[in-house]
């Protein structure tokens, strides 16, 4: 006999809430990993919560799904926590390493005379998209979600003239409008694994190393205004909640 046929209406009803609430209790697309929920006021690490064991769990590249090992271990404390507080699930989880997980957002743009020009990619949804590559930081531009000629184009812009580490902060430190940098709330973080980015417009103008695209490009420079501009640096990134938009 099906369960919910001998619950009255009411209980029913409460029975499905109830399933929605556990469904989402789960980290990411993983199909046993619970993550546990905490309010505000207890995701601070300043708060002590002898009682709080999350699970640990990591992404399985080969098997591609998420493979857990029950609680965390009392050594394992000294593992990075996220600044952002508890997160309800430990270990790496969907990241590639434990710690910052950190990616450039870079928004890139010159001055053509008085005209102002941004980097842009078709788009059959509407008129034209900011391309927007998560690209890993300082580690050197292992995934290229946009499509590799873009890559290419900020391998030459950055990586040809700063090879080094150093010299790569150094440049992207100088060269451009910080927008945010630093954590940011996002569903794969853990309590040790969290993502980090920064958002900035950087200006091509003076070092030219971003050249026109060709003709079958899908990238291309667009005329833009200050306020256009104004619009895209806050239309992204929510600086105050640490969000993505």
């Amino acid at each position: 006999m099906d369960m919910l046929n001998i619950l009255p209406v009411h209980q029913q009803s409460l029975f499905f809430d109830l399933n929605r609430n556990c469904s989402s209790l789960l980290y990411d697309s993983s199909k046993d990993v619970v993550q546990v929920k905490l309010p505000d006021e207890d995701q601070p690490w300043k708060e002590n919560l002898p009682l709080y064991m999350p699970v640990d769990c990591k992404w399985n590249s080969s098997a591609k799904r998420i493979i857990s090992r029950g609680a965390k271990e009392p050594s394992e404390d000294k593992r990075p926590k996220n600044p952002l507080g508890r997160q309800g699930v430990s270990g790496r989880g969907k990241f590639q390493h434990l710690g910052e997980n950190a990616f450039v957002l870079p928004v890139i743009v010159r001055r053509v005379g008085d005209q102002l020009q941004v980097v842009v990619q078709e788009n059959s949804q509407a008129p034209f998209s900011i391309p927007l590559p998560w690209i890993p930081y300082p580690s050197y531009f292992y995934e290229d979600p946009v499509g590799r000629n873009l890559t290419r184009y900020l391998h030459k812009m950055w990586l040809d003239a700063y090879e080094d580490s150093g010299h790569f902060e150094y440049f992207m430190s100088a060269e451009q409008d910080i927008i945010y940098a630093g954590p940011i709330r996002h569903k794969h973080n853990t309590d040790n694994a969290w993502l980090s980015i920064r958002f900035s417009v950087i200006d091509d103008s003076k070092y030219e190393f971003m050249s026109e695209f060709p003709s079958f490009s899908e990238f291309y420079w667009r005329n833009i205004t200050e306020q256009e501009l104004t619009h895209i640096k806050q239309h992204y990134v929510d600086v105050k909640k640490q969000t993505l938009l």
